[in-house]
């Protein structure tokens, strides 16, 4: 372009060395070939970056979670610890064992630790603490309830019946054996029996009989535990009052045995539900007041109706509560096999891995620099209160 537009004006004539010159057009092809290169390498960069700062982040959380998990799992045992009071290696293996209830209970580490804390308030030892502690994650499993409601539940039960020495374990055995085979669920007669137990007791009336009991009064009418246990504590008191005793003599029913005592409450109403239908409508109406008052006429209803029933559900109830072994644990067996329950045992070794290796790693390193820390920090709030 120079040389044509200086032509006849100039004697330069310049030339241009193609070699060292790359041609817009000319010799495109060979450097978008790099270009390509260059994009691909770029793009690699990229993605190893992303790569990279995705691991350091899946590592920073998981190291923020093995922390919080020790320091959890250690102030928990921590809390246990300081009431039972034992050794660390007995503790230590008390510790495994708690896990492996957990494990086989399909419940979280917080319900087990919870259940555990509560169990070694009564004072009671590491053996009995584990198998208490066992059967109410058994009994939170089965019923839904919480850990709190489940050891408070099982507490009342083998508090209320303790002179016959029952244990959790036979409690729990005949809750469950007496759902399977009736229309009630154990909840129900875990907050029955809860509700009632200490004055079932005063009426002479066992475990068994007032298992069956609510169970038998659930099929009549649907009501709640909670609801029938009431009713029962009711009946129960009022069958010890002496206008109540003296009213059923007065209709031929036996209240007291040969020596004068007043007899067992559920010996009473069986006697009373065989002479109840004998009766006329109002005389009916005067001796249900009496035993059960007016609001709980109707459970006294449904107890008389399936006492005098054919197909009576109370003594079914009762030789199946009697004879129970350990359907609790083959229940607990069975639910073992579902996908939940080792969805759950996984996440209960996780737990347990994070404390373990938290324990070797963070702890030491931990308090290694926390001790100093805090010591530089009284140090430094001691000079500035002594200034003033």
């Amino acid at each position: 372009l120079f040389n044509k537009s200086t032509a006849g004006r100039s004697k330069l004539n310049l030339k241009i060395n193609e070699k060292g010159f790359r041609q817009p057009l000319g010799r495109i092809t060979g450097d978008l070939d790099k270009f390509e290169s260059a994009l691909a390498a770029s793009n690699a960069r990229v993605i190893a970056f992303g790569a990279s700062t995705a691991v350091i982040g899946g590592m920073t959380k998981a190291f923020k979670e093995l922390a919080l998990t020790t320091i959890a799992v250690q102030k928990s045992f921590a809390d246990i610890n300081r009431i039972l009071n034992v050794s660390n290696r007995e503790f230590e293996s008390f510790s495994t064992s708690l896990f492996n209830i957990g494990k086989k209970t399909a419940t979280t580490f917080e319900e087990s630790s919870k259940a555990a804390l509560e169990f070694a308030r009564q004072g009671l030892g590491l053996n009995e603490t584990l198998k208490r502690t066992a059967d109410a994650l058994t009994l939170v499993r089965l019923t839904g309830v919480n850990a709190d409601k489940a050891v408070s539940a099982l507490t009342a039960t083998v508090n209320a019946f303790q002179k016959s020495s029952l244990t959790t374990t036979e409690a729990l055995n005949k809750f469950v054996a007496v759902e399977t085979q009736f229309a009630v669920s154990a909840r129900d007669l875990m907050e029955g029996l809860g509700r009632v137990g200490s004055a079932a007791v005063d009426a002479k009336v066992n475990f068994n009989e007032l298992n069956a009991m609510v169970a038998a009064v659930q099929q009549q009418t649907g009501r709640g535990g909670a609801v029938i246990g009431n009713a029962l504590k009711t009946i129960f008191t009022r069958l010890q009052r002496r206008d109540t005793l003296t009213a059923l003599e007065s209709y031929g029913i036996a209240v007291r045995n040969i020596e004068g005592q007043t007899r067992p409450a559920m010996a009473i109403l069986q006697d009373f539900a065989k002479t109840y239908d004998t009766l006329a409508d109002s005389n009916k109406a005067y001796l249900r007041e009496q035993v059960a008052g007016v609001f709980q006429a109707n459970i006294l209803s449904a107890i008389v109706k399936d006492l005098n029933s054919k197909t009576q559900v109370y003594n079914k109830a009762l030789t199946v509560s009697t004879d129970a072994t350990n359907e609790a644990d083959m229940a607990n067996t069975r639910l073992n096999k579902t996908l939940s329950a080792l969805l759950s045992q996984t996440g209960t070794e996780l737990v347990r891995l994070q404390e373990n290796v938290g324990k070797i790693t963070f702890e030491p390193i931990a308090k290694g620099l926390l001790g100093p820390f805090k010591g530089l920090l009284e140090g430094i709030n001691n000079v500035i209160d002594g200034e003033g």
